[in-house]
């Protein structure tokens, strides 16, 4: 009897086969069961999804009949386990689905023989499927990212050997610049270095202010400790940008200059020596530049010498294993490797020597703590890299538990909660904003109220105490109070917060329409003061120059 005849008469399910039942139902990786030819026997909802059709139209067919691009792989696979007898197992599968069509997936596959009861006979096949699309594209990833930054270290390597090579030429033909001074400070010879340099004759230089040639913005420093250097008479030492006369470029220059003293220990003259360091500035700040590419990678860096022992690691080596860059360094670099990959890592080390490259080598290292910590291994060859010029290693490590929990903590995310804790939050913010914002808008009214009180009611009622019934004041204070109720007049409060008060009861008779009489005879002074403190208003309110009449500017507020 055929297996789809026993599944079709729904037989009871022997011990065996009550344990497949509860696997194919809880594995998250596809399985199915196929006869000798092929024919689909059983298959879990795992497997049926990725082949894009439901479970039960897999059941009783072939496989030429489900995935026809995939039918001519199974049927060799199959003859070579009915040939061998043997399981095929790992097998790497790439191609297309429907459910996801025009995309290349990547499944693991092992095909098992299933034999009957003498174990002689292969009765059929059972077939487990993992798809590894998401882990292979993750592992491109990390090998595009190790070999980018292989190649920056390797540019910086020889970017920085290519500068302290051109340091050492130059400084091997360039001699030092020597000159002398009198004990003032005047000049009194130049070497021919010197006056090359320069771009003048010893008789010029005799005459020349020498700090024409340095940089502007060494110019006042260098000054200063030159002044200081003859105020004591000890010798002096100092860095400047000299500029060079044929070219006009500046460049650095370690300065050293010492007093040669008579008898009588009195200063004759002044010796210096100029000595060309700006070669090799750039190659330190090259260095310091590799340096900070060093620290700030976002991966594990160790350097190992040629005796295996770590000279140096970045931060984030550190915070990894645990160690201090202090603590471990001098020490051998598999103190922090499992011992079953001391005979791997070694192979590994022999080959990057050679030249070979070595990448993403699947190793485990060992943190501080003892946890174990899965990672892909690329080593990389140095020269002249350590502090004393020799050539080291360096080991970079891409920690792969990292990857592993970081796609579990983004599978075991609660999208739902989170998207109604979003909209909560957005909506007591939006509440909390209207709330604050009406509480601003109310305590601007009461302080503008307030404001308008002080500086434009009160005022205007105390001219009237004082002068008794006038027109001009109470079309004023009517003004006044329509300017306190409308919007127009909180401007204008606010453009002219900074006048005075005398300014301000000024522009407030300049709105009612007075002229500078009428507003000298209310306030008690002369029209030239008036006049003054128009004036002052308009350079205020910055209308000046511009012909704008003052009264129809604050009347538009």
């Amino acid at each position: 009897m055929r297996w789809t005849e026993a599944a079709n008469k729904k037989k009871p399910l022997q011990p065996d086969l009550r344990q497949l039942e509860l696997l194919y139902r809880t594995t998250p990786v596809g399985l199915c069961l196929l006869d000798r030819e092929l024919r689909f026997v059983r298959v879990n909802d795992r497997l049926a999804e990725m082949n894009g059709k439901p479970v039960e139209e897999h059941i009783g067919k072939t496989v030429r009949e489900i995935l026809p691009e995939f039918a001519d792989l199974a049927e060799e696979l199959r003859n070579q386990i009915c040939r061998t007898g043997e399981p095929i197992l790992n097998r790497e599968v790439e191609r297309e689905t429907a459910t996801v069509p025009g995309v290349r997936r990547t499944w693991i596959e092992s095909w098992w023989p299933l034999k009957d009861k003498d174990g002689k006979k292969i009765v059929g096949i059972s077939v487990v499927v993992n798809e590894v699309t998401e882990l292979k594209r993750m592992q491109e990833e990390l090998q595009a990212l190790n070999e980018t930054l292989e190649r920056r270290v390797q540019e910086r390597t020889r970017q920085l050997g290519e500068s302290r090579e051109r340091y050492r030429q130059r400084i091997d033909s360039i001699p030092h610049m020597v000159w002398s001074m009198l004990s003032d400070g005047s000049g009194e010879y130049c070497d021919r270095q010197t006056l090359d340099y320069l771009g003048m004759t010893l008789e010029r230089m005799r005459q020349w202010d020498w700090t024409e040639a340095l940089h502007p913005e060494d110019r006042e420093r260098v000054t200063e400790e030159f002044a200081e250097m003859l105020r004591t008479g000890e010798e002096g030492r100092s860095e400047m940008r000299i500029r060079r006369a044929h070219d006009g470029r500046y460049r650095w220059h370690s300065v050293h200059v010492v007093p040669i003293f008579d008898d009588e220990r009195r200063i004759l003259r002044w010796l210096g020596t100029c000595t060309d360091r700006h070669d090799r500035r750039q190659a330190e700040e090259g260095f310091r530049q590799m340096s900070r590419i060093f620290q700030d990678a976002a991966v594990p860096i160790l350097l190992e010498d040629d005796q295996g022992r770590v000279l140096d690691m970045n931060e984030e080596a550190e915070r990894v294993l645990g160690w201090s860059g202090g603590e471990l360094r001098g020490m051998s670099l598999k103190t922090i490797l499992h011992s079953e990959w001391y005979e791997g890592y070694d192979r590994s080390l022999e080959r990057c020597r050679k030249g070979e490259s070595v990448r993403n080598q699947e190793m485990v290292l060992l943190a501080r703590s003892g946890e174990r910590i899965p990672v892909l291994l690329t080593l990389s060859a140095l020269s002249g890299e350590a502090e004393d010029g020799t050539a080291c290693t360096a080991v970079i490590a891409k920690d792969i538990s990292r990857i592993k929990r970081t796609e579990e903590a983004l599978r075991a995310s609660e999208r739902s909660l989170q998207e109604e804790k979003t909209k909560l939050v957005d909506k007591n913010i939006t509440l909390r904003e209207i709330l604050e914002q009406v509480e601003r808008e109310k305590a601007k009214i009461r302080e503008e109220v307030a404001l308008h009180l002080q500086e434009s009611v009160l005022p205007v009622l105390e001219r009237l105490a004082e002068q008794g019934d006038n027109p001009s004041l109470m079309a004023m204070l009517r003004m006044t109070l329509e300017d306190l109720s409308s919007p127009r007049g909180r401007r204008l409060s606010e453009g002219t917060a900074r006048l005075t008060a005398r300014e301000k009861e000024v522009c407030r008779l300049l709105k009612a329409g007075l002229a500078s009489k009428e507003i000298s005879q209310i306030l008690n002074c002369s029209p030239q003061t008036v006049e003054k403190h128009r004036k002052n208003i308009r350079k205020k309110l910055g209308i000046v120059g511009t012909g704008t009449h003052l009264g129809a500017y604050l009347n538009e507020g």
